[in-house]
C-alpha cells in the first residue's frame, strides 16, 4: 500500500502542548523527533489541554503531555517485528503465519492502515507542575492494568490507586469532551476521525489512509527566532538636552508638541566609551570583529614576535585553543595547556622557569569556576609574565583592578543580546592597546558603524539584565538542587566576578545518558513558536539555550588531545535568555522529568510488574 497525502489531511506540527515522544526517546528506527498530527486534530487536542488545565488534584495544576503522535511505516514495522519476535520466543511451536496473526491483536499491521500512521491517533498522559503523574502502568505496556476500565473492575484499595483512577478519569473526560474516542486496552491512546472513531460514532472516517512523514524534521528546521530590528537609518530616539535651559531653547525654536528627533548614530567611539565607563572600567577599549579575534590580538600584542611561552587553562573557549595552537606553529611559540583547574594552574606557574603570557576564562567556559584573580596575577607577574582574562561569561567584573593586564570579551552574547557579532579588549597599558590597534588596522577587522550602534543599543541595559538574570538563576538553582537526577549545580562565584553570576549555569546529571534524552525532549518542541528552551551550541542571549555537549562531541581520534574540549559527559550548560523565569523553570523541570530513564505512566510505588507486560504500540 503506497503512502498518500490529501490536502484535507495534511500533517501539521503540534505546538502549545508539552511533548515527550516515547518512540524517539526509545531510539525506535523511523521514529519522529518532532510531533505531527493530521490538521483536524490540532484544535480538539488544544481544547483537551485547556480542559485538563482547569483541574487541580491537591499537588498543583495538571497539564496534558503528548507521548506519541504520527508514526512512519518504518517505526510501526519495527514495533510489529518486536512483538512477533517476543511471541516467537514464548511460543516457538507456532507457525510464522499464526505468530503474525496473534501479533496483530496488539500491534497494528504496518502494511495496512494503522491509526498512528493516519495522524489521527495520539498517546497522552498528565503532568502535575511539570512532573509526570502515576497512571497505573507504563506507556506501551500491554497488561491488565493498562486497560481503560481496569479500576472499574478492580476498585482501588490504596491511596495511590485512587489517585491513579482520578488521573485516568480526568484524562478520559477531557479527551472525550474534545471529540476523541478511547482505545479500550490502552489508557493513553485516543483517536479522532479514524476508522475506530467512525465505528464508535456511526459516522464516516475522514482519516483512513497512512500519511507520509513530514519533510520537516529536526530542530534545524525551525525558522529563525531572533526578533528583527529596524535598520540604522530608521532608529529614532528622544532628543537629549544637557540642561533645562537648552531644552527650553530647543522647544522655543520648534513647533509645539512632542518631538522625537533623530540624532547621529552611536559609532565605534561612542561604544568604546560606554564599554570603558560602564562595563570594563579600563583606561581604553578597542573593538574588533569577534571575541575570538580579541583574544588573538591580545595574545599577539603581549607575546614575543618569535618564540616565547603561552600558557592557558584547559577549560578556555575551544576556538581560542585551536587559534593559539595554529598561531604557535606559525610563530614558534610553545603553547602549554594546563589540564587541571584553577589552583593547579598556580602550581604550574610555580614550577615554570619561563612564561610570557597566561590566558584564562573567568568564569571558566564550562564549570563556571572563578579564579582568585589577585592571587593568580601575583603569581603571573612574579615570572615577569602578563595575564589575559576572558570575561565573556560575566563582563561586568573588575578584572583589570584585580591585576589582569588585558581583558577580552565577546560582545556577541549578553552585551549585544545576540543581535550581532563583535569583540572588545581593554587594558590600562596604552602601549599594548596601541599594538592591538595597529594589528586590527592591518588585518582589516574593524567594527562597522551599524554593528557598533546595534551593540550600543543593547549594552546600555546590560547591568539591569544581569540583575534580572541573577534573580531567575536563584530560582532555577533551587529547582535543580531538588531534582533527584541532578548531582551538582555550577554557578559563577559572585564575590569573584563583580557581584553578579552572569547568565550562565551548568549542572551535572547522575545518569550521563540522560543528557542526550534531555536534548531529545527539548527538540520535540522545537517547532513551537513560544518555546522556552532551545538547543544551542553557544551561550544564551535573547533565548534560553540548553546544551549537553557530549551528545554532539565528535569521535575524531586523529585530533590532538590539546585541541579537544575538556567537558565531562554528565555536564549540561544553560544560557539563560530573556523569557519569563517561571516558565523557564517549569519547562526545564518537565524536560528533566520526561528525559529520565523508565516507562512513563508507571506508578512510583508500584512494585509488581506483570510477566505479560510488553512494550509495543
Amino acid at each position: 500500500m503506497s503512502d498518500r497525502r490529501s490536502p484535507e489531511a495534511a500533517l501539521k506540527p503540534v505546538t502549545g502542548i508539552r511533548v515527550a515522544l516515547q518512540l524517539d526517546l526509545g531510539r525506535i528506527p523511523g521514529a519522529a523527533s518532532l510531533p505531527f498530527l493530521a490538521e483536524p486534530l490540532l484544535g480538539p487536542l488544544a481544547h483537551a489541554a485547556n480542559l485538563v488545565a482547569k483541574h487541580e488534584d491537591g499537588g498543583g495544576k495538571l497539564g496534558l503531555v503528548l507521548l506519541d503522535a504520527h508514526r512512519s511505516r518504518e517505526a510501526q514495522a519495527h514495533l510489529f517485528e518486536v512483538e512477533v519476535a517476543m511471541r516467537r520466543k514464548l511460543r516457538p511451536e507456532l507457525s510464522e503465519e499464526r505468530l503474525r496473526a496473534l501479533s496483530v491483536e496488539l500491534v497494528e499491521d504496518p502494511e495496512g492502515t494503522f491509526a498512528f500512521g493516519t495522524g489521527g491517533a495520539v498517546g497522552v498522559t498528565l503532568a502535575r507542575e511539570g512532573r509526570m503523574v502515576a497512571m497505573g502502568s507504563a506507556f506501551g505496556e500491554h497488561s491488565k492494568r493498562s486497560h481503560r476500565r481496569f479500576f472499574r473492575l478492580h476498585p482501588p484499595q490504596t491511596s495511590t490507586d485512587r489517585s491513579i483512577e482520578v488521573h485516568r478519569r480526568v484524562l478520559h473526560d477531557a479527551m472525550t469532551a474534545a471529540g476523541f474516542v478511547a482505545f479500550d486496552s490502552e489508557w493513553w491512546r485516543y483517536e479522532l476521525l479514524t476508522p475506530l472513531w467512525a465505528r464508535l460514532k456511526g459516522r464516516d472516517a475522514a482519516l483512513d489512509r497512512v500519511l507520509a512523514p513530514s519533510r520537516i524534521e529536526g530542530p534545524a528546521a525551525r525558522p529563525p527566532m531572533i526578533p528583527g530590528r529596524y535598520g540604522a537609518r530608521r532608529v529614532g530616539a528622544s532628543s537629549p538636552f544637557l540642561g533645562a535651559r537648552e531644552g527650553r531653547e530647543a522647544l522655543a525654536a520648534r513647533p509645539r508638541g512632542h518631538h522625537y528627533a533623530r540624532f547621529s548614530h552611536p559609532d565605534g567611539d561612542a561604544l568604546e566609551e560606554l564599554l570603558r565607563r560602564e562595563i570594563f572600567t579600563g583606561e581604553e577599549v578597542k573593538l574588533c570583529v569577534s571575541g575570538l579575534a580579541a583574544a588573538q590580538h591580545a595574545v599577539r600584542a603581549l607575546m614575543p614576535e618569535r618564540g616565547g611561552v603561552l600558557m592557558h587553562a584547559a577549560d578556555v573557549y575551544h576556538g581560542c585553543k585551536q587559534a593559539f595552537r595554529r598561531e604557535g606553529q606559525l610563530r614558534g611559540w610553545r603553547v602549554r595547556q594546563v589540564d587541571s583547574l584553577l589552583d593547579p594552574l598556580q602550581e604550574a606557574l610555580e614550577r615554570s622557569d619561563r612564561v610570557d603570557v597566561v590566558y584564562v576564562d573567568s568564569p571558566s567556559n564550562w564549570n563556571l569556576r572563578t579564579y582568585d584573580l589577585p592571587k593568580l596575577a601575583s603569581a603571573v607577574h612574579k615570572l615577569q609574565a602578563r595575564l589575559v582574562v576572558d570575561v565573556t561569561l560575566q563582563p561586568c567584573q573588575p578584572a583589570l583592578q584585580e591585576g589582569a593586564d588585558v581583558l577580552v570579551s565577546s560582545l556577541s552574547k549578553d552585551v549585544s543580546l545576540g543581535h550581532t557579532i563583535a569583540g572588545a579588549l581593554s587594558s590600562n597599558d596604552r602601549s599594548v592597546l596601541a599594538k592591538v590597534e595597529a594589528q586590527i588596522a592591518h588585518t582589516g577587522e574593524l567594527v562597522t558603524m551599524e554593528t557598533a550602534q546595534t551593540i550600543h543599543q543593547q549594552a546600555v541595559s546590560l547591568r539591569d539584565r544581569l540583575v534580572a538574570q541573577a534573580a531567575k538563576m536563584e530560582v532555577l538553582e533551587r529547582m535543580l538542587h531538588s531534582d533527584p537526577g541532578v548531582s551538582a549545580v555550577h554557578i559563577a562565584e559572585v564575590g569573584r566576578c563583580g557581584g553578579l553570576p552572569g547568565s550562565q549555569m551548568a549542572f551535572r546529571l547522575v545518569d550521563p545518558g540522560q543528557g542526550t534524552r534531555l536534548e531529545q525532549v527539548i527538540g520535540h518542541k522545537s517547532l513551537d513558536p513560544n518555546v522556552m528552551l532551545n538547543l544551542g551550541s553557544s551561550f544564551g542571549a535573547t533565548l534560553t539555550l540548553v546544551e549537553h555537549f557530549a551528545s554532539r562531541l565528535g569521535a575524531d581520534r586523529t585530533a590532538e588531545r590539546s585541541t579537544k574540549p575538556v567537558i565531562a559527559p554528565d555536564l549540561v550548560r544553560i544560557g539563560l535568555g530573556c523569557q519569563d523565569g517561571a516558565l523557564i523553570v517549569d519547562e526545564l523541570a518537565f524536560a528533566l522529568e520526561a528525559s529520565r530513564a523508565g516507562k512513563h505512566g508507571q506508578a512510583d510505588d508500584e512494585s509488581s510488574s506483570s510477566s505479560e507486560s510488553r512494550k509495543a504500540a
